[in-house]
């Protein structure tokens, strides 16, 4: 990344002639090959989420958005101690049995982590629906919301195996249309739906009943689509087999550890708004909310990257020579460097135009600045982790990553404890973007030092 400033800040080379250096790396090129397709409609997703994002904020002014935040945010809450990333883990094991041809293993695979899904989202659900009640009136401040938390729990199961192993599923064949028509269709039910039923006068309860009803449609997408992939690459083998499969990875290790970041990850995405909201008033929750939506358009924006980077890591890593390997990490994170940089740059100067005339509520006047501050360490982080990430666990650093994560867990709720009662939601997005950017900049460095102790031409095996 220092040699990209060094490069442009001598004039060496145009950003259009760095682009067209890193699209000759074929491997770079079929990443944006299948990243065009996502975009294609993940363009119509992302004017469908801005505008149900600040419709919602617009009509239900910044209290009952914050209080549909905290509702939505106390559902997940329960799955902090549930999530094992399945996701991630299916990408890694079922890749693998790919490669050695074993089309039985990976079914059994794909089974074996739906049924921990499974498992995980109804426990999750069943525990705060018992827990609702004391959530409601003793921690979030929202007493008399007690069945807005346990309606939206119901939707637990279905959400925890649409984001889970089943997703990745067209990821890692590499059939991502089928990922960009589930993504309009979700983000288009997740639009008409809480709309509707806010505007004909169901308010805030309408808002979470069209929630739920998106998170079950999409659940079902998900699943039908996965398995028509499967049906398809694997024809003649059995798709409902609870097998126990023959993993050739410390099975147990990789859990605990994906385990550790999904669940620290989780405390820090999904807690940091309830306990806010115990901190301040429900409408500075709306306005941090609302600011974080704008923040994450950042992510939305580079999710075709995202959601194609991590199997091609994996494949690369598998067929590749370390030279190899490192020169397509250096392609890879000066290419969401050059992504990334100009839409952060984009809000920082065009949101004090924009934000006022969308929300004129004067509740919202410091929306700019909410935005700007979250927007900074949202695209910093943006920038290096979804390569950092699969990159740091392919050389078996995975604690590494947990301990990162578990310190800049602590400093944001420590930070969010210190600031937020005296300055709302400025000290929250204050309190949640400087460790965000800290230790994602860690991140990075950590990745050069263990990139460069690595043997030059040794060929990368899978961590024991």
């Amino acid at each position: 990344m220092r040699k990209l400033v060094t490069v442009l800040s001598a004039g060496r080379y145009s950003i259009p002639q760095i682009i067209l250096k890193i699209k000759k790396d074929t491997y770079i090129e079929d990443l944006l090959r299948t990243s065009g397709i996502l975009y294609a409609g993940g363009v119509v997703a992302l004017v469908l989420v801005v505008i149900q994002q600040f419709s919602l904020a617009r009509i239900l002014g910044p209290s009952d958005y914050g209080r549909l935040a905290i509702i939505i945010s106390s559902g997940l809450l329960a799955l902090l101690f549930l999530d094992f990333r399945t996701w991630e883990l299916g990408i890694k094991l079922i890749t693998s049995e790919i490669a050695n041809e074993a089309p039985v293993e990976v079914v059994r695979i794909f089974n074996w982590l739906i049924s921990i899904e499974l498992v995980s989202g109804l426990f999750g659900a069943a525990l705060i629906f018992v827990l609702a009640e004391p959530l409601a009136v003793h921690l979030l401040n929202i007493p008399g919301f007690e069945w807005m938390i346990r309606f939206y729990a119901s939707s637990l199961p279905f959400r925890v195996v649409a984001d889970g192993v089943a997703t990745t599923v067209p990821r890692i064949y590499n059939d991502f249309k089928w990922v960009a028509y589930k993504t309009v269709l979700n983000n288009f039910l997740r639009l008409i739906l809480p709309l509707a039923l806010v505007l004909v006068g169901y308010g805030l309860s309408g808002a979470v009943v069209g929630i739920v009803i998106s998170e079950i449609v999409n659940f079902i997408v998900v699943v039908v689509i996965a398995w028509r992939i499967l049906k398809r690459e694997m024809p003649g083998v059995r798709l409902w087999d609870r097998t126990r499969p023959r993993l050739r990875m410390p099975l147990y290790r990789m859990i605990s550890d994906y385990w550790v970041v999904s669940t620290l990850t989780g405390l820090h995405y999904q807690a940091f708004i309830p306990f806010m909201g115990t901190l301040t008033s429900t409408a500075q929750v709306g306005l941090f909310r609302i600011g974080l939506d704008v923040a994450q358009l950042i992510e939305k924006l580079v999710a075709p990257f995202t959601l194609g980077v991590t199997p091609q890591i994996m494949r690369v890593h598998a067929q590749e020579e370390w030279r190899t390997f490192t020169r397509y990490i250096k392609r890879i994170a000066v290419l969401f460097f050059i992504a990334i940089a100009p839409l952060t740059a984009a809000i920082l100067v065009l949101g004090p135009f924009i934000f006022p005339r969308i929300l004129p509520d004067e509740r919202y006047s410091l929306l700019p600045v909410i935005a700007s501050i979250l927007s900074v360490g949202n695209g910093i982080a943006m920038a290096i982790l979804p390569w950092t990430r699969p990159a740091l666990l392919l050389l078996d650093h995975s604690r590494i990553q947990s301990l990162g994560m578990l310190l800049q867990t602590f400093m944001m709720f420590i930070m969010l404890w210190w600031l937020t009662p005296e300055y709302g939601a400025f000290g929250a997005a204050i309190a949640m973007a400087v460790p965000m950017a800290l230790f994602h900049l860690f991140y990075l460095a950590f990745w050069i030092y263990s990139s460069k102790r690595q043997p030059a031409s040794k060929s990368l095996e899978a961590p024991r």
